[in-house]
């Protein structure tokens, strides 16, 4: 689309099939998910509504839990510089810890490796194997080609 280097390498082709489905998923997302959710959550049933209670207690009590820790941190932060101090050095460690470790990682699964262009032959023959003078090996050569897309087929003298 309008990014360069390897992201444009890879999706140029698929543009078109990028762009229709963004665009299939926007129309979706703005029609049928308010209408299945207005169908979905209009269930009266006892069980989905004691489910959803428990849900709710739990989850208001886990927020609470993380709130009160914040608020307290914050607080502290603001009566002492010294827990400021330890406070943002925390925050640096751990954000320098997860840029060394998690970002080199993110996202490595799903990108194929760089094609360099280059190819390594090893061909193993006969001790007797015999080579026409025209098809000389060059030393530090396996063998030459005119072109580069040629391909060179020793075959053994017959017997």
């Amino acid at each position: 689309m309008f990014v360069g280097g390897y992201p444009q390498t890879v999706f140029r082709p698929l543009t078109q099939t990028l762009l229709l489905a963004l665009s299939a998923s926007y129309v979706i997302s703005i029609t049928a998910v308010p209408l299945l959710s207005m169908r979905i959550l209009q269930l009266d049933h006892p069980a989905l509504l004691r489910a959803e209670e428990f849900f709710h207690r739990h989850s208001s009590r886990a927020n609470a839990a993380i709130h009160t820790m914040f608020a307290k941190i914050v607080s502290g932060a603001l009566q002492r510089k010294s827990i400021a101090f330890v406070y943002c050095a925390m925050l640096i460690l751990a954000f320098v810890m997860s840029v060394k470790v998690v970002m080199p990682v993110v996202g490595r699964e799903l990108m194929p490796p760089m094609d360099t262009g280059g190819v390594r032959i090893s061909i193993t023959t006969d001790p007797n194997f015999g080579c026409p003078p025209r098809l000389a090996m060059k030393p530090g050569c396996l063998a030459s080609a005119a072109e580069p897309d040629q391909i060179i087929l020793l075959l053994p003298p017959h017997m």
